[in-house]
């Protein structure tokens, strides 16, 4: 996979640049997804990104009220919601899968 950081100055008025770069973020996305569905499909790969989801707080509902408190925890939210994203949009069977492994204990 090329290393899109490390290639010649990108010109995105170069037609050709732009659709080898669209070819590569594809190749990049597609490569993530078998990733994440490959790891949710273990137990240990389910518990770990459940871990991960419940430390970003992706489900809490209070904040504190001091700002610099507030902007680090939705900043962690923020991660949070996208690893949720990308986990539902790659394997949703197995998140669901995942959510009732948590509830079950």
């Amino acid at each position: 996979m090329t290393d899109l950081s490390r290639s010649k100055t990108y010109d995105p008025s170069d037609p050709e640049q732009v659709a080898e770069r669209e070819k590569q973020l594809k190749i990049r996305a597609l490569a993530q997804e078998r990733f994440i569905r490959e790891a949710l499909a273990t137990q240990g790969g389910r518990a770990f990104f459940r871990d991960l989801i419940a430390h970003c707080r992706v489900f809490s509902g209070g904040f504190p009220a001091d700002a610099a408190a507030m902007g680090f925890e939705l900043g962690q939210r923020n991660v949070g919601l996208k690893i949720w994203a990308d986990l539902e949009k790659a394997a949703p069977a197995e998140m669901l899968t995942m959510l009732t492994e948590q509830v079950n204990g």
